[in-house]
């Protein structure tokens, strides 16, 4: 079995969701596209799963496209439009979508429903594409076992505990595997929307690149200075939704200019991280400009009186209307709702994960 991951840091962070499903699955191969941000980003890995020839992909979004999208409602239609079109990129590749809607602990605090999840979950629920529902999860580990509490179970608002996501992560491995044992049927899969990933380093020949490599990514990125700018063309009708940059050397105000319109895209500060030199970070936008023919976007930095700014950039995420639609033999299941057919937590092996030191 070849299954791959496409998510945030949950699917990132070493002794967590991935361990734990590469645990259940000790045969299989498991590659980790995973961006560690939120779903628009994911378009930069989706290539490559498509090129990988995978029975199985968990794809996991929602956690952080739930915070951006409050701060930002008007980003919330884009984000459904994203996680439809990385549904519809997956099926049309041949592979199993398997979504892992995990959960935040604000919503679970505040007993409230989180919009940009159960947008997803209602997709999936339509389209037969099964899930993980996090929330329902968590909540019934706490009815089972009523001596722990939400902080017994987050290590902040949008991570689990590492030994509870690791066995959250096995059981999704469990499940993958059972997958490709369902009889199928035939579903459409839609998308109104084509998202496609536009490095800053498309041109080999460049110079000021450079280069950052971690334990799951070597990656090429483009330095930006003062005075200096970068354009990319585009075809008509795409217009920019997504700018993915080095958060922990980033400084400064990046500029976009398209069509004779201008946007701020990013305003950083950076991390100076002890730890690393890379971090991905991104910024969605529903930046607006004439698009009806070929376009040229633009970055440049703005001036500071502080001192000189100074960006690494991987890429853009283009947006673009299109209908589409492809058709996948997909696993015939009661419940799509992976979580209804998971055996709740078992509270003596929940309590033993949280209380290792």
């Amino acid at each position: 079995m070849k299954t791959a991951l496409l998510g945030t840091s949950n699917l990132v962070m070493k002794n967590g969701f991935s361990s734990g499903f590469q645990y259940a699955l000790p045969k299989s191969q498991i590659d980790n596209f995973s961006v560690g941000i939120g779903g628009v980003f994911l378009n930069e890995g989706i290539e490559k799963v498509e090129r990988g020839d995978y029975d199985v992909v968990v794809i996991d979004c929602a956690v952080n496209d739930e915070i951006l999208a409050q701060r930002k409602p008007e980003l919330q239609r884009i984000f459904l439009r994203n996680f439809e079109n990385l549904i519809f990129r997956i099926c049309r590749s041949g592979s199993i979508p398997l979504v892992a809607i995990l959960p935040r602990l604000e919503w679970l605090e505040n007993n409230q429903a989180p919009p940009v999840a159960n947008s997803y979950m209602s997709f999936c629920q339509d389209n037969s594409i099964p899930f993980l529902n996090g929330y329902s999860l968590i909540r019934r580990v706490l009815d089972i076992e009523t001596s722990l509490t939400l902080a017994d179970l987050f290590n902040n608002a949008a991570h689990l505990k590492r030994p509870l996501a690791g066995i959250i992560g096995s059981m999704m491995g469990i499940e993958a595997r059972k997958l490709k044992q369902f009889t199928t049927q035939k579903r459409e899969i839609r998308s109104s929307a084509e998202f496609r990933y536009v490095p800053f380093t498309h041109d080999a020949e460049q110079t000021g690149v450079v280069v950052h490599k971690n334990s799951l990514r070597c990656d090429k990125l483009r330095k930006l200075s003062e005075g200096e700018s970068l354009s990319v063309p585009l075809a008509p009708g795409a217009k920019v939704a997504a700018v993915l940059y080095n958060s922990n050397v980033s400084d400064g105000t990046l500029i976009a200019e398209a069509a004779g319109t201008r946007c701020t895209l990013i305003v950083s500060s950076k991390n100076d991280s002890p730890h690393s030199k890379y971090q991905i970070g991104g910024v969605v936008t529903n930046w607006s400009y004439k698009n009806d023919k070929d376009v040229t976007v633009t970055v440049s930095l703005s001036e500071t009186e502080e001192g000189k700014s100074y960006f690494e950039l991987l890429g853009l995420v283009v947006l673009r209307d299109k209908n589409r639609r492809t058709q996948i033999e997909l696993p015939q299941l009661k419940d799509y709702e992976v979580s209804a057919r998971m055996a709740a937590l078992p509270p003596a092996i929940a309590v033993a994960a949280l209380t290792k030191t």
